[in-house]
């Protein structure tokens, strides 16, 4: 619900210089963002609002490889979204299981 929120209020442009980098960490930001907009002002706790969006992202992610999408070698993976948030909003226990090897399947 607060992801497109995200993206209309994100609104720069980090000083990456290659399009991988620039979408990995304005992928990040957007993760990040979801969460702060939820707290601020949906009233959610900080770790409910992380636990929904990783459920969004694990979902999402799980739709894409059962319709055969592959990442491409830049692309970020599920893991990788859901250890920058564990690890950006301090939550000490560990995140969801995912699929590490993401093209595997």
């Amino acid at each position: 619900m607060t992801l497109p929120l995200a993206w209309a209020t994100l609104g720069y442009m980090p000083d990456s210089p290659t399009a991988a980098a620039y979408r990995r960490e304005y992928l990040f930001d957007l993760n990040r963002r979801a969460v702060e907009l939820s707290v601020r002002y949906l009233g959610i706790a900080t770790r409910h609002a992380v636990e929904t969006n990783a459920d969004r992202i694990l979902k999402l992610n799980e739709r894409l490889r059962k319709r055969g999408v592959r990442l491409g070698p830049y692309e970020v993976t599920p893991c990788e979204e859901l250890s920058d948030l564990w690890s950006h909003f301090a939550i000490a226990d560990p995140p969801p299981k995912c699929e590490s090897d993401w093209n595997s399947k």
